[in-house]
């Protein structure tokens, strides 16, 4: 996290991020507040959860020493907010007035079982654009399900196309899925907003599935083209 006033100028400087995504999305927002946005990470009172990934500084369990967290969310401010009390829903919406931007991973209709969607936060900030990052999208049959990054590789096909043939399909270290998804979000976002200023097409959607198959695939430049105009899908009120 930043220091107040610590922050250097860049090409996003006037874009302010309201930070709600998990692993699958905070490489967005960390992209957007390295351009220079001003992005806000909110957290539970008991913190996130993301501060007990390993590896730690100093091979020291502990919230504040996770290299992970640490890595994910430089150039960040942060606060505490329970968004499961009226009072955190009714000050969530006071940050929605503030931002141009959300980015949230949430399971599909999370926010809206607590009088947080879209619909509510665009009557709060017309121009205020949300961005959701989940394994699959926000409707269609798997759209509920969990997705970890090693499901994101499977079922994208980038697992077999790395390896060997006489053997099983490799993962990649990395969280792949997650990032391509992550990636996606945040080009799509930035493009979005001189769009929005001019539409009213607001909420950006991207799933991790499509987004790494766009980019593992031996037609990548077209299947990419077709997965940004599907999984980047736009809503107005």
């Amino acid at each position: 996290m930043t220091q107040p006033g610590s922050r250097r100028p860049g090409p996003l400087t006037d874009l302010k991020v309201l930070d709600l995504a998990g692993p699958i999305g905070v490489y967005c927002t960390k992209l957007l507040a390295d351009l220079g946005a001003d992005v806000l990470r909110i957290e539970p009172p008991a913190g996130d959860s993301m501060r007990e990934i390993a590896p730690f500084y100093g091979d020291e369990p502990h919230p504040e020493k996770s290299l992970y967290w640490w890595h994910f969310n430089t150039s960040k401010r942060g606060i505490t907010l329970d968004l499961e009390q009226p009072e955190g829903q009714e000050l969530f919406k006071r940050l929605v007035e503030w931002a141009d931007i959300g980015v949230e991973s949430f399971v599909p209709g999370y926010l809206a079982d607590r009088g947080l969607d879209f619909e509510t936060l665009h009557a709060l900030n017309p121009g205020f654009i949300l961005t959701s990052v989940t394994p699959f999208g926000q409707n269609g049959p798997y759209s509920n399900f969990k997705g970890p990054d090693i499901v994101g590789q499977a079922m994208s096909g980038v697992m077999q196309q790395v390896g060997f043939n006489e053997r099983a399909p490799y993962l990649i270290a990395t969280e792949s899925a997650y990032w391509s998804a992550a990636i996606f979000a945040a080009n799509a976002t930035n493009g979005r907003c001189p769009l929005a200023r001019a539409t009213r097409y607001r909420h950006t959607t991207s799933s991790a599935r499509c987004c790494t198959e766009a980019t593992c695939s031996s037609e990548a430049g077209d299947r990419s083209e077709r997965c940004f105009r599907a999984k980047t899908d736009t809503y107005s009120s």
